[in-house]
């Protein structure tokens, strides 16, 4: 019982602040009153019923110790795992980072690649362009003539005669065999 500065200094006590705490034995109080404290000679408790108690308490150990090994099991097992999946992850990762460097690399190339195709396209259908209106404006002075097949070849064959005899008199030094 905590009684504020009411314990004289004389007896023992413990303090706490302003709290004293009185230390009694229990030998001096009955010595001096002589009172009965209840009891005679050493107390044995009851001792049949402590051994199921006892017996109570280590199946209770037993039970603790059971289930402290299957966790430090379940966690090893459970570590090992971790650790392996950890690794799985990371190599997955890794392999699938290079194979997103390879198919960007692919993918820039393939682009560079369309748009070289394109202008070679461009530069192609320019040309294929440029031979059909040259096409187009040789196909009147072919086509248009009236004159059959026959008539064109004499006339073409006439050409021809006239072209080489332009080309011996421009051939001082009898070079060509023709003339």
């Amino acid at each position: 019982m905590c009684v504020p500065n009411s314990v004289p200094d004389t007896a023992s006590s413990l303090s706490f602040g302003v709290f004293r705490i009185p230390i009694l034995s229990r030998r001096p109080f009955y010595a001096r009153n002589k009172l009965d404290a209840g009891y005679h000679g050493a107390y044995h408790g009851k001792q049949a019923s402590s051994h199921a108690i006892v017996g109570m308490m280590e199946v209770i150990e037993t039970d603790f110790k059971n289930s402290i090994k299957g966790i430090k099991e379940a966690e090893a097992k459970a570590n090992a795992e971790h650790v392996k999946f950890v690794r799985t992850t990371k190599s997955d990762i890794a392999s699938k980072d290079t194979q997103m460097s390879i198919d960007t690399d692919e993918m820039m190339a393939a682009k560079t690649n369309i748009g070289e195709s394109m202008d070679d396209l461009q530069t192609h259908t320019d040309l294929l362009d440029g031979a059909l209106k040259q096409l187009a404006d040789l196909k009147p002075t072919c086509m248009d003539s009236d004159m059959n097949h026959q008539e064109r070849t004499e006339k073409r064959d006439e050409e021809i005669a006239a072209l080489k005899q332009a080309l011996c008199h421009l051939d001082p030094e009898n070079v060509e065999v023709d003339c």
